[in-house]
């Protein structure tokens, strides 16, 4: 399957809300990008489906944001490491931001400079 994402997706675990309209399911946010994210939960939502997310206290804002569900897989498979039997997994792309579009921009960096140092380090220990 061809990866048509736009830019490297960083992992990360975050605690999130998320929703049709409003974000009452919990989930998890295991790795986010400039223009998406992956979020794991116990329910799927269909390919194209709008969903509201907030990811709280980030920097003393919580981010709030529409994405479109692009694609989702179910966990068949036991003893897979970090993730659960069940689990849905959900690839969304960014469609708005509305709230904390600067502190998400923020995480994205951040991120992206641990992966660098921890490939850095990676190099020359090797």
């Amino acid at each position: 399957m061809a990866d048509n994402r736009w830019g490297k997706r960083f992992p990360t675990e975050l605690s999130g809300r998320f929703g049709l309209q409003q974000t009452r399911r919990h989930g998890m946010i295991r790795d986010v990008s400039l223009f998406g994210l992956q979020i794991s939960s116990s329910v799927c939502f269909p390919e194209g489906t709008l969903l509201a997310v907030t990811i709280p206290g980030l920097s003393d804002q919580n981010i709030t944001l529409e994405g479109r569900v692009r694609w989702h897989a179910r966990l068949e498979q036991r003893g897979m490491p970090n993730k659960r039997f069940g689990e849905c997994y959900m690839g969304l792309q960014i469609v708005r931001f509305l709230e904390g579009e600067g502190a998400f921009r923020d995480l994205c960096f951040e991120l992206c400079w641990e992966h660098a140092q921890k490939k850095k380090l990676e190099r020359t220990v090797h």
